[in-house]
């Protein structure tokens, strides 16, 4: 589970760099550790989350210089994992499935463009389609060099 700041602090003077805290609170949180709560907070230090919970629960084991944010009508969950996905594929569009699977899967690779300008540009729809999505990390099947040079770039 989580560390309790306070221990921490203690151990390091009280002053462990002049580290940042953020307190996070909105309608909803749920985390990697089970951890549901509505109204719920997190708090984190250094991009690290310390603790998550009940909004009370947590603010009192943020230190009094803690910048809070509010985020109302949020959920705040973590990152997603999009473990298989065809980015160069991002802008086919939509396919009409008649019950056949292979023969859609067909219809949509039938779409796909070989131009590598196409390509270039549907690999990074299709990441910034992701990351405002949430998703964190994915796993592309990509299927050109030029899909990879823009995954690796």
């Amino acid at each position: 589970m989580y560390r309790d700041v306070r221990k921490n602090q203690a151990r390091s003077g009280g002053n462990a760099d002049k580290e940042e805290f953020r307190l996070y609170v909105s309608d909803v949180i749920v985390d990697g550790n089970r951890v549901f709560a509505s109204p719920g907070a997190v708090l984190m230090r250094q991009g690290r989350v310390v603790v998550a919970g009940n909004v009370d629960k947590v603010s009192a084991q943020a230190p009094s210089d803690t910048v809070r944010i509010n985020r109302e009508g949020c959920i705040l969950l973590p990152g997603l994992v999009n473990a298989h996905v065809h980015l160069d594929l991002t802008d086919v569009g939509p396919r009409e499935y008649g019950g056949d699977f292979a023969g859609w899967a067909g219809d949509v690779a039938r779409g796909r463009s070989m131009d590598e300008e196409d390509i270039r540009r549907a690999v990074e729809n299709g990441i910034e389609l992701s990351r405002a999505s949430g998703v964190l990390a994915l796993g592309d099947i990509a299927h050109t060099p030029t899909a990879t040079r823009v995954l690796m770039e």
